[in-house]
């Protein structure tokens, strides 16, 4: 029998074989995981920002207009 870097099984009746990636595979697979957690700080930055907005518009007793949001969001002062 020959040795092979692939491991075999069944599942819900079907024979499933993995084989190892190869150097260029685990490469792009990296950069996509890159690019997914970018996305994802993104989305946690961009709700952060709202959120501020937000309880500052209530402590300020404005509501929370999308002209105030626009206004607003390129103030450092609020981001921080």
């Amino acid at each position: 029998m020959m040795a092979t870097n692939n491991i075999s099984f069944t599942h819900q009746g079907k024979q499933i074989i993995l084989s190892p990636l190869t150097p260029q595979q685990v490469r792009e697979d990296e950069i996509k995981m890159k690019e997914k957690e970018k996305e994802k700080e993104s989305r946690v930055e961009t709700s952060t920002i709202v959120c501020r907005l937000f309880h500052f518009s209530l402590e300020e007793g404005n509501k929370l207009t999308l002209q105030n949001f626009q206004n607003r969001h390129f103030k450092k002062s609020y981001l921080t």
